[in-house]
């Protein structure tokens, strides 16, 4: 049987924390996610912003509920078919 006394619990991360997490997760997502707005009130990620489409807000989406911490993702993020241009220009 193993010992438990030594084994600590993860730190919670800060708001600020989660949101450079979630932030750099969509980031790293070559997907059209780089621009969406991330913002983080005990550990709820509100992501905010224009998106190119359907596909890519389920993305962003699924990406921010990745991160550990994330307790909830508030998704406001607006499919916007002028997105789909800005990013291939």
């Amino acid at each position: 049987m193993k010992s438990t006394a030594n084994v600590r619990p993860t730190p919670t991360p800060t708001d600020a924390e989660l949101a450079h997490q979630v932030k750099h997760f969509l980031n790293k997502n070559r997907g059209g996610c780089q621009r969406v707005g991330v913002h983080v009130d005990a550990g709820a990620v509100k992501l905010t912003g224009a998106v190119g489409s359907f596909f890519v807000r389920q993305v962003a989406i699924a990406l921010a509920k990745q991160v550990s911490g994330v307790r909830h993702v508030l998704d406001e993020l607006k499919v916007d078919s002028d997105e789909t241009a800005i990013g291939k220009r």
